[in-house]
């Protein structure tokens, strides 16, 4: 099989994937999540000085989404990044910070549900923990 390699441990043989595949894949991914922000950075200007959403960061956004997964980074760049700028004529901080602190919240969810196998069902509590955090947040223990 292509991809697994055998790999002998003391409890026994095991069969992994090939890590160098899984870092293709990474490194491949990588470079186009670079394309694309070098392309939605490269329109914002526009989109904050035009006051319309140029039709080809849409269409640059839509053709990533169909080659790789949507995340919610890239969610947050083509649905509501846009409407942000006009209204208020920034972007600034508001871009990065809030988005990479629930990357670290995640990254800890991460950790501290890896026990579960399979992965759906993992994103899911994942995702319900997440949403149980910013309930307590916003209304408090009282309600």
């Amino acid at each position: 099989m292509e991809g697994v390699s055998w790999f002998f441990t003391q409890s026994g043989s095991q069969l992994f994937s090939d890590p160098m595949n899984a870092a293709d894949l990474v490194e491949k991914g990588a470079e186009l999540l670079f394309k694309m922000f070098q392309v939605l950075r490269n329109h914002l200007q526009n989109i904050a000085t035009n006051g319309n959403i140029n039709v080809i960061v849409r269409e640059k956004a839509a053709s990533a989404a169909k080659k790789a997964r949507p995340f919610p980074k890239l969610h947050y760049l083509r649905h509501h990044c846009a409407e942000f700028i006009r209204k208020n004529g920034w972007w600034g901080i508001a871009s990065e910070q809030a988005i990479e602190s629930y990357h670290a919240v995640f990254n800890k969810l991460e950790l501290r549900f890896r026990n579960v196998r399979d992965r759906k069902l993992q994103i899911e509590r994942m995702m319900r923990h997440h949403f149980l955090l910013n309930y307590l947040h916003d209304r408090g223990f009282n309600d």
